[in-house]
């Protein structure tokens, strides 16, 4: 990114800031697309286009810093609360999408399971319970790591493990715990 401004956002002259920005969302787009690309959940890869989020974050960049002058560093953290915003709203389009059996476009391969068979809703149902029984931390463990695909690093900072090891022991019990519950292997 470039330098912070010395004399203040307030001293600059509006043209001269939108020259900046310009020059400051050219240079964020590599960073915001490695930024958004690593917090793709590895089964929604595919389903998510990290360039359109990006795109968007840098549209909603130059409307909203346009007029308004920051200091460069701000302009970059603001333009990463952005694209994390604009990826979490494209994650939660997609999970309403595959929870009520829509499919992006062009997507044929990928079809929602038929949930309305008796045999499904059952299943379904057990899967539910079987969740939910489960203690808060181990089922955080298999959402974070089988749904939003995070690292073990990750799970282990935001859960406030001690290790690596620890949260894949907390996984593999967790998965043990819904295996007998279900009555058969949890993959």
């Amino acid at each position: 990114m470039a330098e912070e401004t010395t004399g203040g956002p307030a001293a600059e002259s509006g043209e001269a800031w939108e020259r900046r920005l310009a020059a400051l969302l050219s240079q964020a787009r590599p960073a915001l697309l490695a930024f958004v690309r690593r917090r793709i959940p590895a089964p929604l890869r595919g389903r998510i286009d990290p360039e359109d989020v990006v795109q968007e974050t840098l549209v909603m960049g130059i409307e909203k810093l346009q007029g308004c002058p920051r200091a460069d560093g701000e302009a970059g953290r603001w333009l990463a609360a952005a694209a994390r915003h604009r990826l979490w709203h494209g994650l939660r389009r997609v999970q309403r999408e595959a929870t009520v059996g829509l499919l992006p476009e062009g997507d044929g391969a990928l079809a929602a399971p038929d949930c309305d068979t008796p045999e499904a809703r059952e299943g379904m149902r057990r899967l539910a319970k079987a969740l939910g029984a489960l203690p808060d931390r181990a089922r955080r463990v298999l959402w974070m790591r089988r749904i939003e695909g995070r690292s073990w690093a990750e799970i282990v900072r935001v859960l406030d493990l001690p290790s690596v090891g620890a949260a894949q022991q907390l996984q593999r019990r967790a998965r043990a715990e819904l295996a007998r519950r279900l009555g058969g292997d949890v993959g």
